[in-house]
Order: C-alpha cells, then structure tokens, then sequence
C-alpha cells in the first residue's frame, strides 16, 4: 500500500444511509488491505486501517440501532439475527484466509519453481501467455508431454489457463510472478555485490595485478 489512509473506504462510508448500501465487493478489498498490513513491517499501516474499519463499524451500528441490538445481544427472539452475525464473521475469516493463501507459497513451490523439468516452460511463460504448440516449439517436446507437464504445473499452482477460440493459453499464476521477481531481484542484488566486491579488490591489488590494465599493458 503506498498510502495508510484508504480513501475509498471513506468515500463509501460518507455516501452510506443504511447499513446495506455497502457494496458486497468491499469486503475483498477489505481482505487485501488486511492481508498486506499484516505481513507488511510497517506498524502505522494495521493501525490505519484499524482506525478506519473501527470507524465504519462505529457508523453502520449508527445506522442501524435495531439490528445493533440484536446481533449484540442475547435475547432469544433475536436468535436469528445473531446466526447471520456469525455466519457473516465466519464467511470473512475464510475470505481473508484464501486471500493470503492465495499470495503465498512454501518451500516446495519455490523448489518446483527451479527444477530443470519445468523451468524451460515458466521462463518461455514468463515473456508471453503461450498455447501447447508453441510451448513444444519452444520446449522441444512431444504435444503429450507437453499437456502432461502443464497438468502437473496447473496443479502445483504455477500455471493457469484461458481459451480463445479453439486454443488454451498457459500463463503464469500471480504466486509464480512474484516468485520470480524475488528471484529477479536477489541475483540483480548479488551481481552489485560482486561489483562492489572486484571494485573493492582492485583498488587494493598492487598496480601490476589490477583487473582494468589491458592485454597490450600486461605484454
């Protein structure tokens, strides 16, 4: 998030009259953010939006006192009320925990990721969205193994799939993505490092043994 305060949030909330004038979709947003600023490092993110989810409840039981009181209470004739209260705290739960499965991947998914059987598919995926025969082009194998491959990689969660036409195109899942801008992103930090680690060496080797004196030079 590049900013704590979600205006969008606000704007809805200063547009609502009753409590069903929240639009449903909210609540995927709502996950994000959550998901997010949870596994964020900054503490002010959560808080913010702890601060305006605190709001928005403060100003929906506003809205609707009636149905405040009896999600709230205990009495028996509101024993309905309450059910959809905890139906509706359950259903959110779940939303948030699919959401942040969905954004994470274990130990086994990064190992998938980098073996040789499937790597030659995600780095022709990682360009462009690619049908079968084009993959077997790429890949140099058999339609057959190239259906059987895509298969595992769907179910491990790598890949997905659309269809245009007569033709299905294999793409990358968003996990995949972010597994390899990590990637990306570490070697790109550890070839500055060795940069900064020849840079460091030749500017304490004696003259004579410096990198940058040229063939001509050394004869």
């Amino acid at each position: 998030m590049s900013n704590n305060h979600w205006q969008l949030l606000e704007d809805i909330q200063q547009k609502m009259k009753q409590a069903s004038d929240l639009p449903r979709g909210i609540f995927n947003g709502v996950a994000e953010r959550l998901d997010e600023a949870l596994t964020g490092s900054s503490r002010a993110s959560i808080e913010a939006l702890n601060a305006q989810l605190a709001g928005l409840l403060d100003h929906l039981l506003s809205l609707e006192p009636v149905a405040a009181q009896a999600i709230l209470g205990t009495q028996p004739e509101h024993a309905n009320e309450q059910a959809a209260y905890i139906i509706g705290q359950v259903s959110f739960a779940q939303l948030l925990a699919a959401q942040a499965a969905e954004r994470r991947v274990d130990d086994e998914f990064h190992s998938w990721m980098s073996n040789c059987l499937y790597k030659p598919y995600i780095d022709a995926l990682a360009s462009k969205d690619l049908n079968g025969k084009e993959l077997a082009d790429i890949c140099g194998e058999v339609p057959e193994t190239v259906s059987r491959k895509l298969k595992q990689l769907r179910e491990l969660g790598i890949t997905e799939f659309r269809r245009e036409g007569t033709s299905f195109y294999n793409f990358l899942t968003p996990a995949a993505r972010s597994v390899l801008s990590e990637s990306s992103l570490s070697a790109g930090e550890g070839n500055k490092s060795k940069l900064r680690l020849v840079s460091v060496l030749h500017d304490a080797a004696p003259p004579h043994m410096r990198l940058s004196q040229s063939l001509a030079q050394a004869a």
